[in-house]
């Protein structure tokens, strides 16, 4: 289960963005049935973004 949130905002004539994201809230074993080392590698565990984005 994955889940995002940003919230925008002007400041001086800049766009800012402010986000994050969570990834794996669970932190589950995932393992791809594409991939051909799904057996050795599972995927990434519990992961966070977070930043600051300005657009001018």
């Amino acid at each position: 289960m994955d889940a995002a949130a940003e919230y925008r905002s002007g400041f001086n004539g800049q766009n800012l963005t402010l986000f994050m994201s969570l990834k794996n809230i669970a932190d589950e074993d995932i393992r791809l049935s594409t991939s051909f080392f799904r057996d050795e590698a599972p995927e990434a565990g519990f992961g966070v973004e977070a930043g600051l984005r300005v657009s001018f």
